[in-house]
């Protein structure tokens, strides 16, 4: 396994793990995700976390030259930026994931579902394309 594939499936494994409890247990998770949101704190920390999977990502797919590591390059540099943008402007991006995270459980079970499925086609990816 080279280090596109590996990391294709790290990041489906994360998607997966971060999301399936909004399936299972929409109410439960929703709380928890607004408690991680309501501390400043642990929203830098995620930020932190953000950022290096985006380094991960970038650095994996750096020299590549399967057209399909674009997807995981470009993310990554996504991610990255997203991370440095909860990192530096920690309040405005908290007012926008309060707005965004006081939906119905309805609406999380369908987004978790959604998730999963994308943390699924990651792990294909891993496992099939990049080998």
């Amino acid at each position: 396994m080279n280090a596109v594939s590996v990391m294709s499936i790290i990041f489906g494994i994360v998607i997966i793990l971060g999301r399936a409890p909004l399936v299972f247990a929409p109410g439960a998770t929703l709380r928890l995700i607004r408690r991680i949101i309501n501390n400043k704190g642990t929203l830098r920390i995620v930020g932190i976390f953000t950022a290096v999977l985006g380094v991960a990502l970038i650095a994996a797919a750096w020299d590549v030259r399967q057209s399909a590591a674009l997807i995981l390059y470009w993310l990554g540099w996504l991610l990255f930026f997203a991370a440095l943008v909860e990192l530096i402007f920690t309040a405005f991006v908290q007012r926008i994931a309060i707005s965004i995270w006081s939906m119905k459980n309805s609406t999380a079970r369908i987004l978790g579902v959604f998730a999963v499925i994308i943390g699924a086609f990651f792990i294909y990816l891993g496992i099939a394309v990049f080998h």
